[in-house]
């Protein structure tokens, strides 16, 4: 049962790390984003925009990571959950 702890502890921190990396941003990643530019008539084209990009990849990272530790919440309580019964 110690396996599960250990591997849930992992997923946990890996989760986090994970999400936290979705959220930090350098300056000078900051400075490329927030710079602005024409984004056109087309909406098509607006994901493509580095803004938008950057968005999505924080949210991408953001859901991975918190998954990440919601299954090591999980493995984390399996122990508890067999030795209660």
């Amino acid at each position: 049962m110690e396996f599960f702890s250990a591997v849930g502890l992992l997923l946990t921190a890996l989760g986090a790390y994970v999400t936290a990396r979705g959220v930090m941003l350098t300056g000078n990643r900051a400075g490329e984003i927030a710079v602005s530019r024409i984004a056109g008539a087309r909406k098509e084209t607006y994901e493509e925009l580095p803004l938008a990009q950057a968005l999505l990849n924080a949210s991408r990272l953001a859901r991975k990571g918190l998954l990440l530790i919601v299954a090591g919440s999980f493995l984390q309580m399996v122990p508890v959950i067999v030795n209660m019964f």
